[in-house]
């Protein structure tokens, strides 16, 4: 079992679009989903955008975490002993990526941000992401998962 941090984008999307190829409820029964402080922070600031789209998707993205059915995105909280990740200078990717380096065999992340993606695959750490939306699990050796392997 992974416990698989989503970042941003991925939130936004998942929340958003409709994605026929991929199964919550599969995924969720051999992975826990969460998102750090960080990434709640900056779906908040984006609520603000002048940008009406932008406010409305992040909205969205904000009001699934806990309510996906048979899954909860639960935010993280910190305990007494604050990680690198938690501390509110470093960004959510950095964030993100120290989360994942803490136990890189027991976490990953979920994003779509290229940038991000490269960060993961440079420092060999596993990430979740979508192609053509399907998900895409990435630990060493990338592997689609077909339909019939998520469900």
């Amino acid at each position: 079992m992974a416990l698989i941090a989503c970042d941003t984008d991925f939130l936004i999307k998942i929340a958003n679009d409709p994605l026929p190829k991929f199964d919550w409820t599969a995924l969720s029964k051999q992975n826990e989903f969460c998102t750090l402080p960080s990434i709640v922070r900056e779906l908040t600031n984006l609520k603000s955008s002048r940008q009406r789209q932008t406010s409305r998707r992040a909205v969205m993205a904000l009001s699934i975490i806990g309510q996906i059915p048979s899954s909860k995105i639960k935010v993280l909280t910190i305990e007494d002993s604050q990680p690198k990740w938690a501390e509110k200078s470093v960004s959510a990717d950095e964030a993100l990526v120290e989360f994942v380096a803490e136990d890189p065999r027991k976490r990953m992340v979920a994003t779509l941000d290229g940038e991000l993606l490269s960060k993961l695959d440079t420092s060999g750490l596993p990430y979740l992401t979508l192609s053509s939306d399907r998900p895409l699990l990435a630990s060493r050796r990338a592997m689609h998962l077909s339909r019939t392997e998520v469900k």
